[in-house]
C-alpha cells in the first residue's frame, strides 16, 4: 500500500492538520491526480494548482500515447549518434 501523508504543525483556525491519501498502485497520471487533490486539500487556491500542475486532463490512453512518441524521438537520437544520420 501507498501513503502520501500531510502534517501541518502550525494549527491555523479551519486549517487541516493532517491528510492521508492511501492507495493501491497508481499510475503516474493517478499519482498527479493525487497531488493536485492534496494541494486542494490543504489550501492551495484552484489557480495556483493550475499554474503548477497544469489545466489539462490527460487519460492514461493519453500518457501512453504521449510515452511511446517520446521513447520513438528518444530512439531515433540514438540511433544519430551511433550513425550520424537519422
Amino acid at each position: 500500500m501507498n501513503k502520501i501523508i500531510f502534517e501541518r504543525e502550525v494549527v491555523d483556525f479551519g486549517e487541516p492538520t493532517h491528510i492521508t491519501f492511501d492507495m493501491n498502485e497508481m499510475t503516474i497520471y493517478e499519482f498527479k491526480t493525487i497531488c493536485k487533490r492534496m494541494a486542494s486539500a490543504i489550501g492551495f487556491s484552484e489557480q495556483s494548482i493550475e499554474d503548477e500542475f497544469g489545466s489539462e486532463t490527460i487519460t492514461p490512453e493519453e500518457m501512453m500515447a504521449q510515452a511511446h512518441i517520446h521513447e520513438i524521438i528518444r530512439n531515433k537520437f540514438i540511433d544519430f549518434d551511433k550513425t550520424g544520420s537519422l
